[in-house]
């Protein structure tokens, strides 16, 4: 992700201390990001998206930018749900200070949820 980063900080002609003070970020969170000390939570990774003139999915999984206008309403969609439903925002909250491989095992358990939830 951090070399995605990089290529649309360098295109649009910035500089990680410019993004810092755009975002209102200390200038050791981005140098945190790039040695892997810490992640961006889904709020700045937003931002830095948004000022990067691309998508979170983009910068995630470095697909085409095409998608744009969808990844932008499925972000409004998710928004939206988390705005009516608390426990859905605090399950997003607590999971991001899991690491990846319990993330993983996570998924697979509300996988499992939904699949039992729709045969019924």
């Amino acid at each position: 992700m951090y070399e995605r980063y990089c290529k649309l900080r360098d295109k649009n002609g910035l500089r990680d201390a410019d993004i810092a003070k755009e975002l209102g970020f200390a200038k050791s969170t981005l140098s945190d990001w790039k040695r892997g000390k810490s992640r961006p939570n889904a709020d700045n990774l937003y931002k830095i998206a948004r000022l990067l003139n691309t998508t979170v999915e983009y910068l995630f999984t470095g697909e085409s930018e095409e998608n744009k206008a969808a990844s932008e309403a499925d972000f409004m969609r998710l928004t939206e749900s988390l705005a009516s439903r608390p426990a859905l925002a605090d399950l997003i909250r607590n999971a991001e200070k899991l690491d990846e491989s319990k993330l993983i095992v996570i998924n697979e358990i509300v996988q499992e949820f939904c699949k039992n939830n729709d045969s019924k």
